[in-house]
């Protein structure tokens, strides 16, 4: 029985989201340059459907690709997010889109304008609830900051950049790049990394090269092959360690980074091994201000995917202020569809599993194996569901301990109200006066996770 946490709902900050316009609106929403690179996908049944449902808390969640209730306009977005109790919410072009408008074609920089220009009327038009991330170039430092520059007086409030390339050939720890960070730090717009922007951190097409290793298609459920999937958070980790050791955090302490849809299950390994290798450099300890965690915490948040087991990481490393809530919205992957693709209990491990566990469940849906899954009920709120897993000799108290880290990260990341979480990515404020009204406490958010483990524990107890 799912269990109903009314004391988010309507008060989520949604870290990933995506817009996605029919390729047959492009030039009516974009431009006449976008809509031509776009002609290729004209009639695919994921970037060009226009058969939007009638929207309803089933649809929203349901519905996946350019069909999905509000995926292309900003009114029908904010409707959408009503009912899935949506605060604010960042949102990302199609990686279809961003790619031509990153590449070296003649027509790059207009795509690039166009979509910005889109981006603007879209902040404009959601009132500081709709957060579109204008695409950076960063084939040039200059280009980026004179582009930087325009989205941020046009009211920008996140940019997006690739990184798997070096910023204008140079680290992105190089002084050559501050001014670039310096700018984004004083204007308080968070830098995103996203999955797409990986394109040449490897340096060649040959690794995924293999029937194995390559993508399926959107109608099989498996268009992230599976090589993306075991190394998409290398690219973006490497960013980070150039960052980090290059003393860009210190130098900048406004500037905030997100890395959205590449996963978190390596963000406490990573941690560990960088304040790890910390005591090999003295260069490093004399010159750094802070251990990598403690920037972690302050100035970077991480998405992870639904299926991660997120708590578990937490009860590991600590940490809980970094990851953050997404729904991918309108992607598949961001939740699970009605056939259950992309569900880990597709594969015949997970459903081994499931029948080796114990039929004996607790009420409250917050996983013990730490899966939190979210899900809309009839009554429009959002729920924490599922079963827990129960296997036969576990310590309840592990579970309990798991359970409320569930709840935690679901209310750190849900949040936010009056900025009260630490280095927040939105930053401060609410556009809904009833969000203020959260308490302040001697920790980010407690008021609010208090409140979310109270309902909780109470559908849990024995009735």
């Amino acid at each position: 029985m799912p269990t109903i946490v009314p004391a988010v709902h309507g008060r989520i900050n949604d870290l990933d989201s995506h817009l996605q316009v029919p390729v047959s609106r492009w030039a009516e929403v974009f431009g006449e340059a976008t809509a031509r690179l776009g002609a290729q996908f004209l009639g695919n049944p994921f970037f060009d459907a226009t058969d939007e449902p009638e929207r309803t808390v089933e649809s929203v969640w349901r519905t996946k690709g350019s069909a999905a209730p509000g995926s292309c306009t900003p009114e029908g977005r904010l409707a959408t997010m009503d009912l899935m109790g949506i605060e604010r919410q960042l949102i990302f072009p199609q990686v279809v889109l961003a790619a031509p408008a990153w590449s070296a074609h003649p027509s790059a920089g207009v795509v690039l304008r166009e979509y910005n220009d889109a981006v603007l009327r879209w902040t404009k038009a959601g009132n500081g609830r709709l957060r579109p991330t204008a695409l950076l170039n960063l084939a040039t430092i200059e280009g980026a900051i004179a582009e930087t520059e325009r989205v941020v007086d046009g009211g920008a409030r996140a940019v997006f950049i690739q990184d798997g390339i070096a910023p204008g050939g140079h680290s992105p720890a190089a002084p050559e790049v501050d001014p670039l960070w310096a700018l984004l730090a004083e204007a308080r717009v968070p830098v995103t990394l996203h999955i797409g922007g990986q394109e040449g951190f490897f340096g060649s097409t040959a690794w995924p090269a293999t029937e194995l290793l390559r993508p399926g298609s959107f109608s099989s459920g498996e268009p992230v092959g599976p090589h993306m999937l075991a190394t998409m958070h290398l690219s973006p980790q490497n960013y980070l360690a150039s960052m980090l050791y290059g003393g860009v955090f210190d130098r900048h302490p406004g500037l905030r980074v997100g890395v959205i849809e590449l996963g978190a299950m390596w963000v406490g390994p990573f941690v560990d091994l960088l304040e790890d290798r910390l005591q090999l450099s003295r260069r490093l300890r004399q010159t750094l201000q802070r251990r990598p965690s403690e920037v972690f915490v302050d100035q970077i948040r991480v998405t992870p995917f639904y299926w991660e087991r997120t708590a578990r990481q937490i009860e590991r490393y600590g940490m809980p202020e970094v990851y953050a809530f997404s729904t991918d919205f309108p992607h598949a992957e961001g939740a699970p569809t009605r056939s259950g693709a992309w569900a880990p209990t597709s594969s015949p491990w997970a459903r081994t599993r499931s029948r080796r566990s114990s039929s004996a469940t607790p009420s409250c849906s917050c996983r013990a194996d730490a899966r939190l899954a979210v899900r809309p009920g009839r009554d429009g709120r959002l729920h924490t569901g599922g079963r827990a897993r129960h296997q036969g000799g576990r310590d309840p108290s592990l579970e309990e301990r798991t359970m409320k880290t569930s709840v935690m990260l679901f209310g750190l990341a849900a949040v936010f109200a009056s900025g009260i979480a630490c280095a927040n990515i939105f930053g401060s404020g609410s556009s809904r006066p009833e969000a203020a009204a959260v308490p302040a406490a001697s920790s980010p958010c407690a008021g609010l996770v208090g409140q979310a483990k109270a309902d909780c524990e109470k559908s849990s107890a024995p009735r």
